[in-house]
């Protein structure tokens, strides 16, 4: 066997052998990262929150400093009571936001934003143990805020002035 085969079936036999290597450690690694989380499932529930709320901040400004309660849609049929939740789907999530008083419904199947509702969760001051219980508008469109001005005494009024 010449010595330019020889060699050649060296540097082959090699390269087969650091590519099983790489590959070997790159599976190791990916299955130890996965025990992790289903060890861990706080740490695999932090990665899904943020995830989810990297999505919906896409769409949707989110308040900075808060930490929202996410829950999934799991029967749709026993929330049909409450207008926020009509036309939900399983699978839906709903992003609660106690402090700035807003709760999302977010369809990520299709990653749109359903509805936005404002939250209604009562005393802020006492810690329950209870999820916030979501109030959404009899009408999901925004409220119009109508001010009358009225002139004050102190108004002056201009008279416009014709010049020939």
């Amino acid at each position: 066997m010449p010595s330019k085969l020889k060699g050649f079936f060296i540097f082959l036999g090699s390269l087969i052998l650091i590519l099983a290597v790489v590959a070997a450690v790159y599976f190791f690694w990916q299955y130890k990262q996965t025990q992790d989380l289903l060890n861990n499932p706080t740490v695999s529930a932090q990665l899904e929150a943020q995830t989810l709320v990297s999505k919906v901040g896409m769409l949707i400004d989110l308040p900075k400093n808060e930490t929202p309660t996410i829950a999934t849609v799991n029967d749709p049929s026993k929330l049909t009571n409450q207008p926020f939740f009509n036309g939900s789907k399983k699978g839906f999530k709903v992003l609660i936001y106690t402090k700035a008083g807003m709760a999302i419904l977010y369809d990520p199947f299709r990653n749109k934003i359903v509805r936005v509702a404002p939250v209604n969760v009562g005393n802020n001051n006492t810690v329950q143990n209870t999820q916030p219980s979501i109030t959404a508008a009899p009408s999901l469109s925004p409220t119009p805020i109508v001010r009358y001005i009225s002139p004050s005494p102190t108004s002056a009024y201009v008279t416009p002035s014709v010049t020939p």
